[in-house]
């Protein structure tokens, strides 16, 4: 078996290369476990700004800012469709797991849903004022996009745009023109 790196001392290198002068810091820890991700933010308790896992698609309630100054949540949610299994059409995830053979997974589109949290973050000490969740943010009609503005005191926006209902050609196709250039249909 292939050995990987300890995310705790990976951290740990990171953190010491950006040295003290970074003040917000953010963490995505992509973990199956509610355990590894509430344990890596107790171990950064105070020397980031926010861990927020990812990975199981489903927006967990246990969002809070740790007594250091971290603002923590188990797992943000997903983009995507309500009506499914973890963003896929549910009536293929119901045949492969009932047949236990391959299936071409197909994005649903049906009542797009967006999770995130919003973390207040002090820019003097980097530590969290406050994490409050948002969820559930129902996306319906005929909006072809979907843009979040982080703004960063005194840096300006940072901006992410996706299409999450129907593309410029009319198609329904979340992915198409979003920010990052990621283009798979070449409708854009």
């Amino acid at each position: 078996m292939k050995s990987l790196d300890c995310p705790f001392r990976k951290a740990d290198a990171i953190l010491e290369e950006l040295g003290s002068d970074q003040r917000i810091i953010l963490v995505d820890f992509h973990a199956e476990a509610t355990s590894e991700k509430g344990a890596l933010a107790a171990y950064l308790d105070g020397r980031v700004s926010a861990v927020v896992g990812t990975h199981t698609h489903v927006q967990t309630a246990d969002e809070r800012v740790l007594p250091g100054g971290t603002a923590f949540i188990s797992d943000v949610g997903m983009s995507g469709a309500r009506d499914s299994v973890i963003g896929i059409r549910k009536e293929l995830s119901i045949q492969r797991l009932m047949t236990q053979m391959p299936v071409r997974y197909e994005i649903a589109k049906k009542d797009p849903v967006l999770c995130g949290v919003v973390i207040s973050i002090d820019e003097d000490s980097g530590r969290a004022k406050a994490s409050n969740e948002l969820r559930l943010l129902e996306i319906r009609g005929a909006l072809s996009t979907v843009t979040v503005l982080v703004k960063v005191q005194g840096k300006g926006n940072i901006e992410l745009r996706g299409s999450l209902t129907k593309n410029q050609c009319g198609e329904e196709d979340e992915t198409c023109c979003r920010a990052d250039g990621y283009n798979p249909s070449g409708c854009c």
